[in-house]
């Protein structure tokens, strides 16, 4: 079997060269990693870059996909959280 995973932060710093190829095939895919990204700087906590989220939780959700929230630091982290909780996202 193959799947696929979409890394959105990379995705979005690579000027999201194999997005069109991800959701051509968006019913082979089943995992995310999630993190903001701005300019080529990537792992950045949800919210505080360039990357629509909301559209890209959605397609998660659509999917039913699995999603890891990968950041550098705990601080991090705990932004994330926050952006998930304040976005009605943390009981999906």
């Amino acid at each position: 079997m193959f799947f696929l995973t979409w890394d959105v932060g990379h995705s979005h710093v690579d000027s999201k060269e194999f997005e069109s190829f991800i959701l051509e095939h968006e019913k082979k895919l089943v995992h995310f990693h999630m993190h903001d990204a701005a300019g080529n700087k990537n792992h950045l906590a949800l919210g505080t870059g360039e990357i629509d989220l909301k559209e890209k939780f959605e397609i998660a959700g659509k999917r039913n996909c699995r999603c890891v929230l990968e950041t550098k630091n705990v601080q991090a982290l705990r932004e994330s959280v926050a952006w998930l909780q304040e976005n009605g996202m943390m009981d999906r």
